[in-house]
């Protein structure tokens, strides 16, 4: 995350705080919006389907507006998104690239304002002019975890600061601060299994130094099914396909991979990095199951 993305966080968070306090504020409204389409009114996505979304951000207004820099450029609307799971659970997203997130942001300058002569804190701002940009991502499964069959809510939001249409983009002269969200929208998913793989920390020395079975993948087995129900072969889906066959254990089914094999069907990772293994296989019947989880590398 950016050190700006850090700061206006923070700063629009404060100015929603303080902007409720004045009257003058709150009778305006931001022309920016935000939309968010699936594909379908309620779309059902099955185990081995992604789940697609389009976001949408729009300028309403006939006029060009200032905003903060980061809600436009460069911003990926997909990681901030709200989407709560079947459990009532907020999903935090998460990137196969390390965080370069850092605890204090620098402080923004200051120059001079050509209207009062004064020195004024001034903020990275864009234009907006009327229109719309529009970012789509095939596959929101890359980044959210969706390891509970059954129903999600998603909304997209974006936190956005609207300055004065001329001058400095002061923040503390703007015209309007929050955060501008879609309509919730419910989206389901089927199939899906809350898997736990053992360890979740890779390493990279796999490689050079065989550790053996040592990767251990547990599934557990619903209510109402037993493990009979299951076919005995499981698969990594994204890992060229590396497949063993599962055993019963502890009323789950447990099934176990070579950690060099493993470490070498990640092509383009290093240490501090992470990746999210899918796993699949298919009940007895041959109705499709899968699952996820995030490890690190090490």
């Amino acid at each position: 995350m950016q050190l700006t993305t850090i700061f206006w966080r923070i700063f629009i968070v404060t100015g929603i705080f303080l902007g409720s306090l004045n009257p003058v504020w709150g009778a305006y409204r931001t022309p920016i919006v935000v939309e968010l389409e699936f594909a379908g009114d309620e779309p059902y996505y099955r185990c081995n389907d992604e789940v697609g979304v389009t976001i949408t951000v729009k300028n309403t207004s006939p006029d060009t507006v200032r905003i903060n820099r980061d809600s436009i450029k460069n911003a990926r609307f997909f990681l901030q998104m709200r989407i709560i799971d079947p459990a009532g659970r907020l999903l935090i997203p998460r990137l196969d690239k390390p965080s370069d997130e850092v605890p204090d942001a620098p402080p923004l300058p200051f120059v001079e304002d050509p209207i009062d002569q004064k020195l004024v804190m001034a903020a990275p701002c864009v234009t907006f002019m009327p229109g719309s940009v529009t970012e789509e991502t095939p596959d929101l499964g890359k980044y959210y975890n969706f390891e509970q069959s059954g129903k999600y809510r998603a909304q997209a939001q974006l936190s956005i600061m609207e300055f004065e249409k001329e001058g400095i983009c002061n923040p503390k002269k703007y015209r309007w601060v929050g955060v501008v969200k879609s309509e919730t929208l419910s989206f389901f998913v089927d199939g899906r299994l809350p898997i736990q793989i053992r360890p979740d920390t890779w390493h990279l020395a796999w490689k050079d130094k065989d550790p053996g079975l040592n990767v251990e993948v547990l599934i557990p087995v619903p209510a109402g099914n037993t493990v009979r129900d299951f076919q005995k072969e499981i698969r990594l889906k994204n890992m060229g396909g590396l497949k063993a066959v599962a055993e019963e254990s502890n009323g789950m089914l447990k099934t176990r991979f070579y950690g060099k094999q493993c470490i070498e069907k990640l092509k383009k990772v290093r240490s501090g990095y992470s990746f999210q293994v899918v796993i699949s296989g298919n009940y007895a019947n041959g109705r499709p199951f899968c699952g996820s989880q995030r490890i690190t590398i090490k």
